[in-house]
């Protein structure tokens, strides 16, 4: 015991910042991510990182993503506010008999078949909650655009569904599949004649394209249409509301406006094979129905599972018989 106390007492003391550099410097080969490596200095200290070469390329490219945000924000500081012509009329419907009588002239009235769509619906503010359903359709044409607010209708009206399953009629719009699926979830109804406005804005031959790599309809709007579509609080207000609010009638009306020009504008730079997607034959979620709240119990059988007294069952009893047979 004496000589181990000895030797013991004759190794040098390891310092507490050593060990915690010696423990760096193991813990770093123990471990190296494919995309950097580690270098330790020679003071020990800590572990340098050398960025790999896709690692500084992808740096890279979200530099120029920030650059050219900045540029584009700047370029939308110039724009004139979206507006629609005078000539347009608006008009916002809230019953399925007015839908089912204004739909069918309204269609008949616009012979190129080509529509602006966009649907609105209420926020959710808590995280997990169920969306809400739809509250109003947008439909935007040559010089009208209509309200349908089918948030305050008991279905959706025969004349909507026919337009959005006919094939021929062209629905226009930003994200328009999504919008399509949101629809079936909601109604049961897939949405044919889709034209997605990214997939033709990407087809452009036009320069301004390369302003951004974004494609939401707020860029693709100040791209085309050379005007600023404003942000605004509006479109996280109370779509089901029974009465809309001047601000949001004029927001819901220009995002229609706005997915009908974009459109215009694209096609006539003269782009044929323009894609069309029917939701027809496509596998899409079923629509969830919601489930009724479970009733209580009666009283009657509350009181008689409280007093409920255990017995045995069939099988029990069998195999006690067995045993005393035995």
């Amino acid at each position: 015991m004496t000589f181990l106390f000895q030797l013991k007492a004759q190794l040098p003391k390891l310092s507490t910042q050593y060990m915690t550099n010696r423990t760096i410097s193991t813990s770093t080969h123990l471990f190296q991510p494919h995309s950097t490596e580690n270098v330790i200095p020679k003071d020990g200290l800590k572990p340098v990182q050398q960025k790999s070469e896709r690692q500084i390329e992808h740096d890279k490219q979200l530099s120029i993503k920030r650059e050219n945000k900045i540029r584009f924000e700047k370029y939308l500081e110039t724009l004139p506010a979206l507006s629609y012509p005078s000539r347009y009329n608006v008009e916002c419907i809230n019953s399925i008999e007015q839908t089912n009588v204004r739909l069918p002239k309204f269609l008949k009235a616009e012979p190129e078949g080509v529509f602006g769509v966009d649907f609105e619906w209420p926020p959710t503010f808590i995280k997990g909650q169920r969306e809400k359903k739809i509250s109003l359709i947008q439909i935007c044409a040559a010089k009208t655009i209509l309200l349908f607010q089918v948030g305050r209708m008991k279905k959706l009206p025969q004349e909507l569904q026919n337009f959005f399953e006919n094939k021929e009629l062209l629905k226009t719009g930003v994200n328009i599949k999504m919008d399509g699926q949101k629809l079936y979830r909601d109604f049961g109804i897939k949405t044919n004649g889709l034209v997605e406005l990214m997939t033709l804005a990407n087809l452009s031959k036009s320069s301004d394209i390369t302003r951004t790599h974004h494609r939401s309809l707020r860029a693709l709007t100040a791209i085309f249409l050379k005007q600023k579509m404003a942000k605004g609080k509006v479109r996280m207000s109370n779509w089901s509301a029974p009465v809309l609010s001047p601000n949001q009638k004029k927001y819901a009306a220009l995002d229609a406006y706005a997915s009908y020009q974009i459109y215009q504008t694209i096609k006539k730079e003269g782009i044929e094979n323009v894609p069309i997607e029917h939701l027809l034959h496509q596998n899409l979620s079923t629509p969830k129905v919601e489930k009724k709240p479970k009733t209580q119990m009666k009283t009657a059988e509350k009181k008689s599972t409280s007093h409920y007294t255990w017995r045995p069952s069939s099988t029990t009893v069998v195999v006690k018989k067995m045993k005393e047979e035995k």
